[in-house]
Order: structure tokens, then sequence, then C-alpha cells
């Protein structure tokens, strides 16, 4: 599940305050539309669908220079080791911070990860089911609002980031 836009931009911009344009890596059919929440949310944005997780590396060359930051999305089919590794490595050699879906990313090397939070996805997931039981009419894109920021201070480092102690205390938690 994506993390709504605004609570998304909002966390990335805690800990990344210069941030202004960010590279979304995603290649499911809601990527353009949410993508285009978090263009209305204040970011400038620059999408990148590749084919799959072997194609990343190429979709990551077309980013150079485009973008602050790498938003990957939470998308099975591209969140792969070998992806992984390709966009943690571009991050680094171009100072242009990865961020990740799941903490579990961070700490494994993203600079940072904005996630969902469990029970949120549930409460939300419970919400519509209500809502269709109801009759009501459902939204074509649901987001959880609440997330959780995980930031990996030395991968920041390795990208550009200087997290500072005000951006750390910001964060549920902090990869040491």
């Amino acid at each position: 599940m994506k993390p709504d836009p605004r609570a998304l931009v909002d966390r990335l911009r805690s800990i990344h305050p210069k941030l202004k344009r960010l590279a979304v890596i995603g290649n499911a059919n809601d990527t353009e539309a949410w993508a285009a929440e978090v263009r209305r949310a204040g970011l400038e944005v620059v999408v990148a669908k590749p084919s799959g997780a072997d194609a990343v590396p190429e979709a990551l060359r077309g980013l150079a220079g485009k973008a602050d930051a790498i938003w990957l999305c939470p998308d099975p089919s591209l969140v792969t080791p070998q992806a992984f590794q390709a966009i943690k490595q571009f991050s680094w050699d171009h100072s242009a911070p990865f961020y990740a879906p799941t903490a579990g990313l961070a700490a494994a090397g993203a600079a940072a990860a904005v996630s969902v939070v469990p029970a949120e996805s549930g409460r939300r997931a419970a919400e519509l089911v209500r809502l269709a039981l109801a009759g009501e009419d459902l939204p074509d894109l649901v987001y959880a609002a609440i997330t959780d920021l995980t930031v990996n201070p030395e991968s920041a480092a390795k990208a550009g980031l200087v997290l500072t102690p005000e951006a750390l205390n910001k964060a549920d938690k902090v990869i040491r």
C-alpha cells in the first residue's frame, strides 16, 4: 500500500527540507495517478516505469540529474535484491537519497522509509468494506494516512543527505 502522497511529502521534507524534485520508480497501473497526487502535494515528479526489475538500471540512467531524491514504489515486481542494489548505488553515486516504502529496506540501505502503519491499513480496509456493504461508491485510489518514518543516517550520508538532530528527532525509528 502506498502512503498518502501528502503524508509522504511531509515526512520526506521533515528530513530533506530542500527536496523539490522526486523521481518515482514504479510500474503499477496507479503509479501515474499517485505521482500526480505527489505533484499536488508540492513536489516536481519524474516517473520512471521500468518493465521489470531487470530494466531498473536503464531507468535510473534516464533519471540522472533530474531529481533530488528517488522513491521506489511498493511494487513486488521491482523490489528485488538486484534492483534494490542498483537503486542504492545510483543514489550514492548521484547524491540523490533513496527513499523506500518499508523500514526493512531502510535497514538494508535506503536513506529512509515512509511506510504505512499496519494498523492503519487494517482500519482503512475495514472502512472500505463498510462502505461497500452499505452500497456506497468506493474511491478509485485509497491511501492510509498514518505513516512511520525510518531513517538510516549512514546511507543518507552516503547519498549526500545531512540529517540534523532535529530531523532525526522527527523519525519514528533510526537505524543504528
